[in-house]
This record gives C-alpha cells, structure tokens and sequence, in this order.
C-alpha cells in the first residue's frame, strides 16, 4: 500500500507542483537562492514534455522591476529531462515582456544584483545585497559582498537551446553601457554549446 501511494505522489508531481501551493513552494525556493525576488503567476509542468510559467517579474534587492515575461514555455522538454539534467532544451518560447537593464557606477547591472551574477565580466565592485531575514523581501536592504567565483558563467557551456521573442520591450543604460532602446516584435536567437 505504502508503494503503491509513493508510485501515485510520483505520477502526481507535476499536477501538484502546478497548483497555487507548489508554485509557491518552488517560487519560495528559488528566492532562498537569489538575492533579489522573483515573481511567477502560473506554473504547469508535465513529466515527459511541456513547461509554461505565466506572469513572471524578477525584482532586483531594492524591489525595483528588472524585467517581466507574460508567457515562457518550453515545449520539447519536462520535468523528466530537467531532472536528469538535459542540456538541450529546445525552443524556449517567450511572449510580451519587458527588461530594464542599468548598470550603476561600479559596473554591475540590477540584474547582477537581483541574481546574484557578474554579467560583465570581472569589472566594478561585486555588491550585492542580501535575502532579509524577517522583513519584506521589497524593502532596501545593506550592501554586501558577492563572493568570488572561479567561472563567472552561470550557463553551462554545453547548453543548447533558442530562445523564441515576441513582444519583448526594454532598455539597457548605465555609464558603461551604450543607451539602448529595445522594441522586439519578434526574434529567435540561439545557443548550440
């Protein structure tokens, strides 16, 4: 009986991390890990294949919009391949968002700070500000040192994957960035490590 009720919780894994509460769960987890706040309205899996989120917003520390997504769905994949690691996902398909990337003085972007990465490269000072304790996770926090890494990618080199745009309207500034204006109806671009 106890095995036949693991076979089923195992079956059910993707429907139950597809309902508000798992969302939640796994939107809990990833803010554990970065230190800014993401956001994620609707979340489907499946084991073998389909992903989709639904209204995601990454906010940088200080609780400013970095960027948002209304659609993502990876179709050629699930949550079997993702667990065992797949580097090829396929088409990644977004649909109507918005990005605003600055970069500040010392030449890390609110990205950089919501994530936690260096996106460029090594230069400027590596602050970033911490997960709160107790307080609201929007609220201004103190600044403190993000730590040293070896290899400052954060994708691995062998993934494969085209990331399908539509929608997709930004800007990127700062005093090392040229200012940029994005209005992307649509675009694919691809990564084949």
């Amino acid at each position: 009986n106890d095995g036949l009720l693991l076979v089923l919780l195992v079956a059910l894994l993707p429907t139950l991390v597809s309902t508000n509460v798992g969302t939640s769960r796994i939107v809990g987890a990833i803010n554990e890990r970065v230190p800014g706040q993401i956001e994620i309205d609707d979340l489907k899996l499946a084991w073998l294949k389909g992903l989709s989120l639904e209204g995601v917003r990454l906010y940088d520390p200080a609780g400013e919009v970095v960027g948002s997504l209304d659609a993502v769905r990876l179709e050629e994949v699930g949550l079997f391949g993702l667990l065992r690691g797949t580097r090829d996902l396929g088409i990644v398909a977004s649909e109507g968002g918005a990005l605003s990337l600055v970069e500040d003085e010392e030449g890390l972007t609110n990205l950089d700070r919501a994530l936690g990465t260096r996106l460029l490269g090594e230069s400027g000072a590596n602050h970033v500000q911490p997960k709160p304790t107790n307080d609201s996770p929007r609220e201004s926090r103190p600044t403190s040192s993000l730590p040293e890494r070896e290899d400052p990618a954060w994708v691995p080199a062998d993934l494969r994957l085209a990331f399908a745009m539509r929608d997709i309207k930004g800007s990127v500034v700062g005093p090392s960035l040229p200012d940029v204006r994005i209005d992307m109806p649509e675009a694919t671009l691809t990564a084949d490590g």
